[in-house]
């Protein structure tokens, strides 16, 4: 290495496992040529010549020789931190390069621009390990030279690495300073050249000396094939798949590991591209985003890909690479690793299948608590509006003219009050009187029912099993699900001629055909007996199909999005399936499971809807207290109390009703107690009541369904329950039971008469 231009100086050399020295003597330095860097510490060969050099030519003049070799690759370098974002980015770039090729690990702990300072710490490296190991210490001089020449070509002037760490010395890594300076390798060694006269002089004995140790280095050469041989173990041995390309992305090294990711031997390999050991769609999504990376000559990370293995599997594998280039920046193809991340991908999709699944379920679930309360609030209103209706009707001659119109309006009222049925079906309170009926016995006895919810352009065709499809389900529920079931069917096909078939079975299912239930909750593999509804109209793709059982949501107009909701909460309460299959174009088939019975007991259907006969209202002795925040159902539980001869008395919340049976607690006979009320509700107040008289009958009235009602007194004595709306009938029914003590009480003491 010369320090003036345009001086010709005489030299000698040397060659030693392959590296030409080259010597001075008159200015006292020396140079190698082409010294192979990834391997050069490895050697223990090598790194004892190197001490000898060092011993010769002084510490000084030895790190500035090494300085000036490490700036030899800064051109290289820099090419791959300037494709980068920032320098940080293209430095952990060449970090990752330098980490392969044995350099140690490389941290850029500190950057500050505006000083213009660097800081970096080097761990693991070769310089300092073998320096170490030799007992000597003359400092990183590579290294320093290369982080020194990246620095002058990011602040765009002469740097200097100044080393403060040293491995050799026993600190755990080297760590660098560099910043600008005016100090430069070449007018370092001028300055030792003028001060140091007697260097030179002894350059010749310095010579003959080393030469008489080659030959016993030379002995010691095999130790390269060693240590070759140790990292090229270690590279095999690694749980990582290394890999080389060419420019083209076509594998020019495989280690074995790809034997036990992929199942191809590294030879089968070498020769295709990635891209031919994955499947046309997943080759053609990664092999674009690689194009854009190829383009640019950037490095890439923790890229996830799916493979196919040789025997047909999936195999996925996150890849990293970095690009190799020649001294003129030109991509000569990348080197990388490849890792196993297939059980890690797939526990992570899992993961977020299950918090997919949990999100929905709580939303359904906030749904079933709206609806819910929409039922209640709606049932109060369909109360006073039925009991109003339900009194005028019993003013009316048989003949009258308006009588028609009231039933007409009675009628509507009552589908009114199905439909809240539906909503408390779908949340999960609705109420299911359970006996046990044969499904296809149901579905023949409804058919012309069933009928009525298709047009005319509809055909339907109903195949019915002849096994004993016994079922424990409320034959009511059941009707609403196959009419449902129907309606959505009919409602599919439009104006549009087509055919319906209902059929029923019997049949025994795995759990793996029970996965595919559109409910959460999965059944128990078994028997079960089934309805299902199969269409000709227009199919669904996967995004209806997903939110067709969720409250509220219609692809019609018209439609109110309740029907299949209301399914959905009924087969749910049943413990059943639901399995649907449907494609644009191929209509839909909709599956219903119930779990089968033993013994078929026969169960007709009401159609609540109808009107029952209506005999005259019975006179009932004795005072009723009436409890109700509404005041329009309070004013019509009154005119129902009324007209079956009782003396009233109403309290709009529980502290009246309280001070008001204080009063007459010896005249009242029973209490009409809504549940839900403001400042002390039907549940508080229920317990004072029976606190103050134990024995007082009290019937609980609500706009939920009993089951959910009843829960709240089980085991405290209430007397009985009628669910709103309800009708004049259905009160004296209720309250001829509790007040002739058939609900096993002894009659209730004080009536005093009306």
């Amino acid at each position: 290495m010369g320090s003036s231009e345009g001086k010709t100086v005489e030299t000698d050399s040397i060659r030693v496992s392959g590296i030409d020295i080259g010597w001075h003597p008159e200015q006292g330095t020396c140079a190698f040529d082409k010294l192979p860097v990834a391997m050069m510490w490895v050697d223990t060969t090598l790194a004892g010549l190197m001490s000898g050099v060092q011993a010769m030519v002084g510490t000084e003049r030895f790190v500035l020789a090494l300085q000036s070799e490490g700036r030899k690759s800064v051109e290289a370098d820099w090419q791959v931190i300037a494709g980068c974002a920032g320098f940080r980015e293209g430095f952990e770039a060449i970090a990752n390069i330098a980490a392969v090729a044995g350099w140690g690990r490389w941290l850029l702990t500190s950057f500050e621009e505006e000083a213009r300072v660097c800081r970096f710490r080097v761990t693991d490296s070769w310089e300092g390990r073998y320096q170490k190991a030799l007992g000597v210490c003359w400092g990183s001089g590579m290294i320093a030279g290369k982080l020194a020449g990246y620095c002058s070509r990011l602040f765009g002037t002469n740097c200097w690495a100044d080393q403060t760490g040293f491995i050799a010395r026993g600190d755990a890594c080297d760590e660098f300073v560099v910043k600008p300076s005016p100090r430069s390798v070449e007018k370092e060694i001028d300055g030792l050249l003028a001060t140091d006269e007697a260097t030179r002089a002894d350059m010749a004995v310095a010579l003959r000396k080393l030469a008489g140790e080659i030959a016993e280095r030379q002995r010691i050469e095999h130790a390269l094939r060693e240590s070759t041989e140790k990292f090229r173990s270690l590279v095999e041995t690694t749980s990582d798949w290394i890999w080389e390309t060419d420019a083209e992305g076509v594998y020019t090294y495989a280690s074995p590991r790809v034997r036990e990711l992929l199942g191809y031997e590294p030879e089968e390999v070498i020769g295709r591209t990635p891209f031919d050991l994955m499947a046309p769609e997943e080759a053609r999504r990664v092999g674009t985003e690689y194009a854009r990376t190829r383009a640019e000559c950037r490095p890439f990370s923790n890229l996830e890909n799916h493979n196919l293995h040789k025997n047909g599997r999936v195999v996925i594998l996150e890849t990293s690479g970095v690009p190799r280039l020649d001294a003129k920046g030109n991509l000569l193809g990348y080197r990388g690793i490849d890792r196993d991340i297939t059980d890690r991908a797939l526990a992570a999709a899992e993961r977020l299948d299950m918090e997919r699944r949990l999100l929905h379920a709580q939303k359904l679930e906030s749904l079933g608590v709206m609806a819910g309360g929409i039922a209640h609030d709606f049932n109060n209103l369909l109360m006073a509006v039925l009991g109003n209706l339900d009194l005028a009707l019993l003013e009316l001659l048989p003949g009258g003219a308006a009588r028609p119109f009231i039933e007409q309006a009675l009628r509507a009222t009552r589908r009114g009050a199905d439909l809240t049925r539906q909503m408390l079906a779908y949340s999960g309170k609705g109420r299911f009187v359970i006996t046990r009926i044969d499904l296809s016995e149901l579905v023949r006895e409804n058919t012309n029912l069933f009928r009525t919810a298709i047009s005319r352009t509809v055909t339907m065709i109903v195949h019915l099993t002849r096994e004993a499809s016994s079922i424990e389900a409320d034959p009511g529920q059941l009707q609403q699900v196959i009419m449902n079931l129907i309606t959505n069917a009919a409602e599919a096909i439009g104006e549009q001629t087509g055919v319906i078939t209902l059929t029923t079975g019997l049949e025994d299912f795995d759990a793996a055909y029970l996965s595919g239930s559109r409910l959460s909750e999965k059944p128990a593999p078994g028997r079960f007996a089934f309805v299902e509804v199969s269409d000709t109209g227009c199919g669904m793709d996967e995004e209806i199909q997903q939110r067709l059982f969720d409250p509220f949501f219609s692809t019609k107009f018209t439609g109110r999005g309740l029907g299949m909701a209301a399914v959905l909460g009924i087969v749910r309460g049943h413990g059943g399936a639901i399995l649907l299959r449907s494609a644009i174009g191929h209509g839909s088939t909709i599956r219903v499971l119930f779990p089968a019975s033993a013994a078929p007991v026969a169960a007709a259907p009401v159609d609540s809807a109808a009107l029952p006969p209506r005999p005259e209202p019975a006179v009932l002795p004795g005072t009723i207290l009436v409890v109700d925040d509404e005041e329009s159902v309070r004013g019509v539980c009154l005119a129902f109390a009324r007209r079956l001869g009782l003396r009233v008395l109403a309290a709009s919340d529980g502290g009246e009703a309280l001070a008001l049976f204080t009063r007459h607690a010896n005249e009242i006979g029973v209490v009409l107690l809504d549940l839900t009320m403001p400042r002390m509700d039907g549940i508080a107040t229920f317990r004072e009541l029976k606190r103050l008289r134990p024995e007082i009958p009290v019937i609980l009235c609500s706009g939920y369904d009993e089951q959910q009602a009843r829960q709240h007194f089980a085991g405290e004595g209430l007397a009985g329950f009628v669910q709103k709306p309800f009708t004049l009938q259905m009160l004296q029914g209720v309250l001829s039971a509790v007040l002739d003590g058939r609900t096993g009480r002894d009659p209730p003491g004080g009536q005093s008469g009306r």
